[in-house]
């Protein structure tokens, strides 16, 4: 499913720009937030409110936590104190949550992506 959000990324910056260049200069600007704010390199619960809307539209941020869910929630911790590794990074331990995540993400950048490309035919046309 990551590669499918990511494939419609790449099929929604292909619509919108006719050259190579643009549309690899509107990916990395895209892109960089995106990674950012996907819970790999910040923590979702130190992200100011104002900007945690980002998290629900980035493609890492469900997948990563669908690996982490899946592979710590039986994870035997050997901690002295109380480790909750996925408590910590702001997920509850629902692995649903991340798989339904990027399905929902996978479809609506796949339908985006499909409504721009009707546009810009619609517009060849006339």
């Amino acid at each position: 499913m990551a590669l499918q959000c990511g494939m419609g990324f790449g099929y929604i910056t292909g619509f919108l720009f006719s050259t190579v260049e643009a549309a690899h200069a509107f990916s990395t600007i895209v892109l960089f937030p995106l990674q950012a704010f996907g819970g790999e390199n910040v923590k979702i619960n130190s992200i100011p409110i104002s900007w945690r809307w980002i998290t629900y539209i980035t493609p890492f941020k469900w997948v990563f936590q669908g690996y982490t869910v899946n592979e710590y929630t039986d994870w035997e911790k050997d901690c002295d104190t109380d480790c909750d590794l996925i408590g910590d990074l702001g997920w509850s331990d629902q692995q649903w949550q991340g798989i339904v995540g990027i399905i929902v993400l996978s479809t609506c950048v796949r339908l985006i992506a499909f409504f721009i490309l009707k546009l810009q035919t619609r517009n060849r046309r006339s």
